[in-house]
């Protein structure tokens, strides 16, 4: 399994909302929808970064943030073991975090694609903004 299988996989467990930290339903539905959001980009930008991006940009990209991406190796076989640290509370955080950095690895990708032009960043605007709906590139790269 690929490290962004991986990041998926981590982004769509259940976030574990307690109806109990809320003071009413408003307030409860507010977040549930945010978390919602924050998983389509999750699937949006994992979509692109399979055919973009490298194992290798991805673990440059989580490299010294909150998600933490550790590989391991056992008799099973090896593959990559996602963790997140929280910072106020984790099911609000953990998917938009994952998205996060699937940004920043594709953003790593392209510009190595692109190279060291003068125009780079426009270059690589031009075409994320191609490529991701426009919710998801305001987010993520505006």
């Amino acid at each position: 399994m690929t490290v962004i299988h991986t990041l998926l996989a981590f982004a769509t467990t259940r976030p574990g909302l307690d109806y109990g930290n809320y003071g009413d339903m408003r307030a409860h539905r507010a977040d549930a929808r945010g978390i919602t959001r924050d998983l389509h980009a999750v699937r949006e930008l994992a979509s692109i970064a399979r055919y973009m991006c490298s194992d290798q940009d991805v673990l440059q990209a989580a490299d010294g943030g909150r998600v933490e991406i550790t590989t391991y190796a056992n008799d099973g076989g090896a593959g990559y073991r996602v963790s997140y640290c929280a910072g106020q509370y984790y099911p609000v955080e953990y998917r938009a975090a994952v998205a996060r950095v699937l940004a920043s690895a594709l953003w790593r990708a392209i510009a190595r694609e692109v190279g060291d032009r003068p125009d780079a960043c426009s270059q690589i605007r031009r075409r994320l903004r191609a490529e991701l709906s426009r919710s998801t590139y305001r987010r993520f790269f505006s």
